[in-house]
């Protein structure tokens, strides 16, 4: 990808399902997701082929980047923001409901952002001031995970690259994919590999988000150790996960839950409580 000169590493031009030219001038990027497991720019473009549908580019879950409709012209992909907007899809690596996003992807999509903005002189990459989830012209739930629990992290990468394009930072250090380990007491990562890793992640994610905030998964499991084993321990990180799934098995709404409750429910289904 050459990030100067805005071109991508390939590109699958549509024929059809986009308008040429522009009514406006860009001045917005619209994120989405393509709800499809692990799409390429040409399964894009086929699938827009039937669809009355388009984007401008497809970052892949390897982080490949793949253009589709010139800039210059206008894609079909959020109502209201087309003529403006710049609209990139980003690949999945999981289905329904978790929906799954590659580090890469994460990546190499902040990245695309990034050159965009200061392609377009959009300023620093800022949500819903230059950037925006589909959500917010359509009713979808598009862009997934980009507008929930990798969000931040989007965009402070997108954040970072454009500091160092602009000559106000040195290159952000290259990233590594997160990956749980036996020692790792931050309930807050926990849950987010638990979301982006297992196909129940995303409703158990949006149920802690939307009743206690990110760091209230800590408070409630802190109880729930308390009451279950008698005294907060440290766990590993595939039994934290086995615990909050059947959590939130047992208890639609977990958070609703007392801790007393939910310490019932999630002991009565260990077979063998780990000692404290």
């Amino acid at each position: 990808m050459d990030w100067v000169g805005i071109h991508a590493d390939k590109s699958v031009w549509m024929n059809k399902h986009y308008t040429p030219g522009r009514q406006g001038r860009i001045d917005k990027i619209v994120i989405h997701h393509n709800a499809g497991v692990r799409m390429s720019t040409e399964d894009c473009w086929h699938t827009w082929q039937t669809r009355k549908a388009s984007a401008h580019y497809q970052v892949e879950a390897d982080g490949t980047i793949g253009q589709l409709v010139h800039d210059w012209d206008t894609a079909w992909h959020a109502t209201g923001a087309n003529s403006t907007g710049i609209g990139i899809e980003h690949a999945n690596i999981a289905g329904a409901p978790s929906w799954g996003i590659s580090e890469a992807t994460v990546e190499a999509g902040a990245h695309l952002v990034a050159a965009l903005c200061r392609a377009y002189n959009l300023g620093r990459p800022t949500w819903r001031v230059n950037v925006y989830p589909h959500q917010d012209f359509n009713s979808t739930a598009c862009p997934g995970l980009l507008a929930g629990p990798l969000r931040e992290r989007y965009m402070a990468r997108a954040q970072a690259w454009y500091d160092h394009m602009t000559g106000a930072a040195p290159a952000p250090a290259t990233t590594t994919p997160t990956t749980p380990t036996t020692t790792d007491t931050r309930q807050e990562t926990t849950m987010r590999l638990i979301h982006t890793t297992t196909p129940w992640g995303a409703d158990a994610w949006a149920e802690i988000t939307e009743h206690a905030g990110a760091d209230g998964l800590d408070q409630l499991g802190c109880a729930i150790e308390q009451k279950v084993w008698g005294a907060p321990h440290e766990v590993t990180w595939d039994e934290y996960d086995w615990h909050v799934r059947r959590a939130w098995e047992r208890a639609a709404r977990v958070a609703n839950l007392s801790a007393e409750e939910t310490a019932k429910r999630i002991a009565a289904t260990i077979p063998n409580q780990p000692e404290a």
